[in-house]
């Protein structure tokens, strides 16, 4: 269905879409340099429209809905906000440890871990935020050759532990393709595991999950004639 009733300036920028099982829309962009946060029925009809804090400059990097039913909203400065889902009234918001933020997944309890770097992009922060908004423990990684990165795709198996797609930085400067597995157990989470892809210097581009053999598909480019892999 076609509606521009919630949102008509001429700056508009839809970036991020969530369907849920029940077919209600949330749809999260910039409008006349604010973040609106917008949803609609299964049959498309208004259901509320809410400008939450942020500008442009600070736009959203994500929208998912967890298990209550609320929305999560992460920024690329460094923050989460919880959103409730029936009044799109904020709930908490909670700042990450990291200097700018990539990419982020909620739980089946609600808990969400946020992903980001330092600056200039030598140290990876991962965050867990129970689903009340508090910052449990912070998970820092230097990357597949000790020099950063960075993070393209957060995703989290079966079995609860994370899968951070990312282009790892060598010692001087170029990226490579890696990929890095956390389990999330306790305060203190583990490497389970990274390897990269180093035979030609790559960047991420898509990265997803088979739930059912446990295994990780990238896509990406790679330098000799910028050829997909």
């Amino acid at each position: 269905k076609s509606n521009n009733a919630a949102i008509t300036n001429s700056d508009d920028r839809p970036n991020y879409t969530h369907v849920d099982a029940n077919g209600m829309i949330g749809i999260i962009g910039v409008s006349n340099n604010k973040v609106i946060l917008t949803t609609y029925d299964a049959n498309g009809n208004d259901l509320w429209t809410n400008k939450l804090e942020g500008f442009s400059s600070n736009g959203p990097l994500g929208l998912e809905k967890g298990p209550d039913g609320n929305y999560y909203v992460g920024y690329f400065w460094s923050q989460m906000r919880k959103v409730n889902g029936s009044t799109g009234n904020s709930m908490w918001t909670t700042t990450a440890s990291s200097y700018i933020t990539d990419d982020f997944v909620v739980d089946g309890n609600g808990d969400a871990y946020i992903v980001g770097t330092d600056y200039p992009g030598t140290i990876i922060y991962i965050d867990k935020i129970l689903s009340n908004g508090t910052k449990t423990w912070t998970k820092t990684y230097t990357g597949f050759y000790g020099f950063g990165g960075d993070p393209v795709h957060l995703k989290m198996d079966q079995s609860g532990n994370l899968l951070l797609a990312l282009n790892a930085t060598n010692n001087v400067g170029d990226r490579y393709l890696s990929v890095a597995k956390f389990d999330t157990v306790g305060t203190n989470p583990a490497q389970v595991w990274h390897n990269a892809y180093t035979s030609n210097i790559g960047e991420v581009k898509d990265f997803m999950l088979d739930n059912t053999t446990n295994a990780s598909y990238v896509t990406g480019s790679i330098s000799n004639g910028g050829n997909a892999f």
